[in-house]
């Protein structure tokens, strides 16, 4: 488990990361003088109120798609360019599971909002997928998606290749349709 120190010191080295980057921007250097408030400070606070914006505005779900997606993305962009698998195997696992509940979401929409709780629970579940120190995606994946995956198999694939042999069938029949006609 982490410390609040940890944390602490983790996001001050995102804070660098983002004031070096910001800095490299002279707008940035002149509110940085006028404001006498750090760039990374200055962003985030931005991106809190632009969040808070979204929420009033657009809905909780967008925010939370949004959450879900932001954080997630950045470090499946670092996990790439990695040398190592295991993170690139987590991020794929999370998009997988992300996914699946996004799909599941829209055929039970309606349902699922009279819940009060549902956006906050999605939040918390969200958080708790991508969160390194959880890997709670890998867990959702190996309990639930694999298993149904794996009973599906078989039946799913099936299906697939009937559908790829009539069209094929159907192809080649129109196609010998359309050269008898040009004859």
């Amino acid at each position: 488990m982490q410390t609040m120190e940890d944390a602490k010191q983790q996001f001050e080295t995102v804070c660098v990361e983002i004031d070096a980057r910001l800095r490299q921007f002279s707008q940035t250097k002149e509110i940085e003088e006028k404001t006498k408030v750090r760039p990374a400070f200055l962003f985030l606070g931005a991106a809190a109120v632009l969040l808070f914006l979204c929420y009033f505005i657009f809905e909780e779900s967008f925010l939370i798609n949004i959450i879900g997606f932001s954080y997630p993305a950045y470090a499946s962009i670092k996990a790439i360019e990695s040398k190592g698998q295991d993170d690139d195997t987590q991020w794929l696992t999370y998009w997988v599971v992300f996914a699946f509940l996004s799909v599941i979401e829209c055929f039970s929409d309606q349902i699922l909002y009279v819940f009060s709780f549902y956006f906050g629970f999605k939040l918390c579940l969200l958080i708790w997928c991508f969160l390194p120190q959880t890997r709670g995606a890998s867990v959702i994946y190996q309990k639930a998606i694999k298993p149904l995956m794996q009973s599906q198999q078989k039946s799913f694939t099936d299906k697939v290749s009937d559908k790829v042999n009539d069209s094929v069938t159907e192809a080649v029949a129109e196609t010998k349709e359309s050269l008898n006609k040009l004859e």
